[in-house]
This record gives C-alpha cells, structure tokens and sequence, in this order.
C-alpha cells in the first residue's frame, strides 16, 4: 500500500473531511482517519530498524518521543498504569480466569495478573520484546497479531489489548477475531486515546494547547475513536455492552465490554478472592497502597486548589492596595494638595498648642 494512498474509514464510509495535515474525520461515525499508510509489513511488526514496535522502536523510538525506554517502563509500570488497570480487571472479571495482553510490551502487567491468580498470557510482535518479557517476569509469552497465533475459538475469559486499537489496520477483523477467542461471558478490555473535542476544528484544538494532539501520528495511530464511535465499533463486533471506567490518563478512555450485560464486583469481593490465597496477598496489599497513594495524591490536589485560591485571593488584594497607592500618591502630587499645604501646617501647630 502506498504512503500517500487515501482510504476509507473502518465502518465503510468513504465520506471523509479534512481535519489536519495528515488526518480525515469521518462524517458518518467521528472517528479520526490517518491518511497514509506505511506498507503492509510495517505494521506487523519484527526486529529491523525499518519495522514498528520492534527493538528499535522500544529502546531508541520512544526515547527520542520523550517517553522511557522499555528497560525503565519495566519497573515503573508495576507501581502506576499496571497496578491501575489490574484494579479495574479484578472488578469485572475476578480469578481464576484465562487472558491474554495484547501489545503487553514488558510483560509486566501479565506478570502481576498471574500473582493475582490469573492464567495470563502476553502476545507482541517482536521476537526480541517477547524474549524480554519471558526474561524479565517469566510470564508466557506468543509472538505475533492476534490473527496469527495459535488461540483456541472460545477459550478466553479476557483479552486486554493498552494502547492497541489505534494502531490495528483493520480494526473490525483484528476485534471479530479477538471476539471469537472469548468465551460467550468473556469481556474486552481496552485502553485507547479518547477524542473527545469532536466539535472543535483541528486550529481551535491547536489553540487550546489540547493533549490529544499528541496523538496524531499518523504512522501509528491509524484511527482515533471517541466514546460513541468506539461503541459503534464495539457494537459491529457483538460486543453491545460497553462501560466506561476512569482512565489513568486525562486524554484515554478506558472500556470494559461484553456481549452480555457486565458484572462488577465490589471492593470487598475482590479483597475476598485475594484473601483465600497466601500468595495473592502481596497483590492486596499492592492494591491498598495504591489505593492509599491515590488517596493522598486527592488530598495534595485539593491543598493546592485550596493554596491557588487563596494566593489568587491575596494578589486581589495586593493590587486593589496598589490602586489605593496610586490614588493617594495623585491626590498628594495634586496642585490643589501643595497649595494647602501653609494651611494645614498652621492647624498641625495651633492642634499641638492646645
């Protein structure tokens, strides 16, 4: 496929507008379409420097972004994005139960849903990455798309699939294929960057310095959803039951869905399920301190909301001051002032002689 070939958008429609330099909007579903392509073999992904989310892409691209390579994400990732997402999964789908991570990068957050009692898997494109991932958290590993490694129909409680959708080609056959791996209950879980300004043109975005314009790469990020456009998606594939949780991050959104009404279980379940176990324990005890961060991060928000609003309050203050100042300052430079000046050190006198 060509650079510089125009197409369609996932749902079918070829009515597309003008939205930025390398991007169309859909005038039937809102989605954001890039409009080049890379050649097929780019987005499959491998180990040379010409491939995408490959060593190259994992240890020097996202470097060069401004964002940690792979070796830093591999710890830090343990203590935000995977403890997060692990709460919420917990919630919708309690262990034992078989997933698998799509684009799961280091592996780390399939190693913490296997200390929490789950049969995880990871899947990535590159031989290296998926060498990593076994090597740093000894989790299972497939290397390859979802359409090519080896699941069974029906087989699956849950696929999880970060910062995945935007980059699949062709998003209704990778999800029709990762739908048919999940057993009739089984839900997707997804992360996926959220354009929600679908009312603002490209400039107005621009002029708001808004975060999501960081996504538009259109090498990468080949369609870019917002909450009902994902939905219709969700909905074309069978999966009619959505919901939507908080994102760890402002500009994503983070889906649960099913083709049967969503279960969530409570705090106290999951504590429950945790408790049985010895060795799940430690990931309670994750949970809770997280929880506990969370907490106090609220609390240090809500102190400096507190703290701005004031200081806002006070620089009110200091420069209705400084007006006064200046209005005294006239009235003593004034000519009217200084020529009453002999009469009002004759009352200061006869005031003192009293």
């Amino acid at each position: 496929m060509s650079d510089l070939e125009l197409i369609s958008c996932w749902c079918g429609s070829g009515e597309l507008i003008p939205f930025s330099e390398h991007y169309n909007r859909c005038s039937q579903c809102n989605t954001l379409v890039s409009r080049f392509r890379k050649t097929e073999d780019f987005y499959k992904g491998g180990d040379s420097t010409d491939d995408l989310y490959g060593k190259e892409y994992w240890t020097k691209h996202v470097k060069k972004l401004g964002f940690p390579d792979i070796y830093e994400r591999s710890r830090s990732d343990l203590t935000e994005r995977s403890v997060y997402w692990l709460r919420s999964i917990l919630q919708y789908k309690l262990p034992p139960a078989r997933t698998l991570e799509l684009g799961c990068a280091h592996g780390g957050s399939v190693y913490l849903q296997r200390q929490a009692g789950y049969d995880a898997s990871g899947a990535e494109m590159s031989n290296w990455l998926c060498e990593f991932a076994r090597t740093t958290f000894d989790v299972p590993m497939y290397c390859g798309g979802i359409e090519k490694i080896d699941v069974q129909p029906g087989t699956l409680d849950a696929v999880i699939f970060m910062d995945v959708l935007e980059h699949f080609p062709d998003p209704v056959q990778v999800l029709s294929r990762i739908v048919s791996t999940l057993k009739e209950d089984g839900i997707a879980v997804i992360q996926t960057p959220c354009w929600r300004s679908v009312a603002k043109t490209y400039h107005e975005m621009k002029a708001d310095n808004e975060m999501f314009l960081l996504h538009l790469k259109e090498d990468e990020h080949l369609y870019l959803f917002n909450e009902d456009s994902v939905r219709l998606l969700l909905s074309r594939v069978g999966l009619t039951n959505v919901a939507f949780e908080t994102p760890i991050f402002a500009y994503d959104m983070f889906i649960f869905a099913g083709k049967h009404p969503l279960t969530k279980h409570d705090k106290a379940e999951v504590s429950q399920t945790l408790m049985q176990d010895p060795y799940k324990r430690a990931i309670l005890a994750l949970l809770d301190t997280y929880n506990k961060l969370e907490l106090c991060e609220e609390g240090a928000q809500t102190r400096i909301a507190e703290l701005e609003m004031a200081l806002g309050k006070l620089q009110s203050e200091l420069l209705t001051t400084r007006q006064h100042e200046r209005s005294l300052d006239k009235v003593l430079n004034s000519f009217t002032w200084r020529l009453t000046a002999p009469f009002r050190r004759i009352c200061d006198k006869l005031r003192r002689d009293r």
